[in-house]
């Protein structure tokens, strides 16, 4: 990726992690830190294991917030000092063209207007099985048609936006789902075609069927006004027993 001249758009690609050690040399590996272009840097929220050494050794800025992902999405867009931010999730990957493929379509007027963020519309999970390529298609499905992409797809904002936005809820839960509402009100996203590569752990606990009830469910109560705090302690507790059900029936 070359350096641009007068219309730059250098990127600071944003890291939340805790506990990441076995992810973040990937993630961190994707984003090009040596690439004059770009800034990587990962938010620590207070890792008990090597992860701070292993992004340091990778060549990324680290620095600290509490633990809590808005919060540390706020922590490392204060640090950045690109013109737009990438928040991506510590156990994913970027693809190869990200850096030229964010800016052509940041530059692409849509509805007359050029994009005030985005997101990669394709996901690439990793694991097997038709199920799997099944959810891939409906996420790819539901952030083309209905402008609602989540925080594991890369969303990707011109920090503009960002700061006018006012930046991430401190929220403990639905930080993510909440920004892109307030986005949508700016302007259509730019849409990616290149694959994002995730890790496929986070269905892992629970299965497909199982973590997109709660998920849905969660949504659903956040629009008849449950508190993110509340919606955090149903999260965590319907995850436990879903797994406690899973494993009896299994």
């Amino acid at each position: 990726m070359e350096k641009r001249t007068s219309n730059s758009t250098n990127i600071s690609v944003i890291i939340p992690a805790w506990n990441e050690e076995a992810n973040i040399l990937r993630a961190i590996a994707s984003a090009g830190p040596q690439s004059k272009c770009v800034e990587v840097i990962v938010v620590d929220g207070e890792s008990s294991d090597g992860t701070v050494d292993a992004a340091r050794r990778s060549g990324a800025r680290v620095v600290s917030a509490p633990r809590g992902r808005g919060v540390q999405l706020n922590v490392g867009a204060r640090a950045a000092t690109g013109n737009v931010l990438l928040f991506l999730h510590a156990d994913s990957a970027l693809p190869l063209r990200y850096f030229d493929s964010i800016y052509e379509q940041l530059q692409r007027p849509i509805g007359g207007q050029l994009p005030q963020w985005g997101c990669f519309q394709n996901m690439s999970i990793e694991r097997d099985g038709w199920a799997m390529r099944l959810l891939e298609l409906t996420i790819g499905l539901r952030t083309r048609f209905l402008h609602v992409p989540y925080g594991d797809q890369g969303i990707f904002i011109r920090s503009s936006a960002y700061h006018a936005l006012q930046g991430f809820k401190d929220w403990p839960l639905l930080e993510d789902y909440e920004m892109v509402l307030r986005l949508r009100m700016l302007s259509p996203p730019a849409l990616v075609q290149d694959q994002l590569t995730v890790n496929g752990r986070r269905w892992d606990k629970l299965g497909i069927v199982a973590t997109t009830v709660v998920n849905q469910c969660i949504i659903a109560a956040y629009h008849f006004g449950a508190s993110p705090e509340t919606l955090a302690g149903w999260y965590y507790k319907s995850s436990g027993l879903f797994s406690i059900f899973s494993k009896r029936t299994n």
